[in-house]
């Protein structure tokens, strides 16, 4: 299984709906999504308005109302083999928690950038070397996006590799810009899982 972490501050809003999102439109491939907080909210589950979202997203109410705020721990970081922050705030949690993480962390919408720049002749060449040894494959799929991260300059603004925080208001249209810049970035990631398991090692 390949594991994927999903990081924000309180755990209420953008790391479960993140969670809730990947682990639906995940669901045909062999993938575990957790998600976790820097400083859990003191709320006991996803705030009202993100339940809402995710009703709106299509998503399982009953995992939903299931959820409750996680911290994010070493083991948590540890186990991931890929990992997605909400900001760079985020990012940089995750990596001081570990230091070998840094090369599999990158914030939601960072990932989204640079695996769109993954060349696909590259990323074949790098999965038919890693043949057909799962973690190997996984490794090599994202060690293709880090390079990137290597050769690419950032964003103009840093901001725009964040996801807006919407509890800093709790204003419906602020819980809307987290969704609208959140699920094209989680989309991305999908697509990209996608093409990695479409490329069937040779034999």
């Amino acid at each position: 299984m390949v594991d994927v972490l999903v990081v924000c501050t309180a755990n209420m809003i953008r790391s479960p709906l993140a969670e809730l999102y990947l682990r639906d439109r995940l669901a045909h491939l062999p993938v575990t999504v957790r998600s976790a907080g820097t400083h859990p909210g003191p709320g006991d589950g996803m705030t009202r308005r993100a339940r809402d979202a995710a009703r709106d997203l299509g998503l399982s109410m009953t995992d939903a109302e299931a959820h409750r705020p996680q911290r994010l721990t070493r083991e948590l970081v540890e186990q991931a083999d890929i990992i997605l922050g909400a900001s760079r705030v985020h990012r940089s949690a995750c990596v001081r928690l570990d230091l070998s993480a840094l090369g599999r962390s990158f914030t939601m919408r960072e990932f989204a950038r640079l695996s769109a720049a993954v060349d696909a002749g590259s990323l074949a060449n790098a999965l038919a070397r890693a043949g057909d040894d799962t973690d190997a494959r996984v490794r090599a799929a994202i060690e293709q996006v880090r390079e990137i991260r290597g050769t690419t300059n950032p964003p103009g603004d840093p901001t725009a590799d964040d996801v807006f925080d919407p509890e800093l208001s709790r204003r419906r249209a602020h819980y809307a810009r987290a969704v609208d810049e959140m699920v094209p970035a989680l989309d991305a990631l999908v697509a990209y899982a996608d093409l990695v398991s479409q490329m069937v090692p040779s034999r």
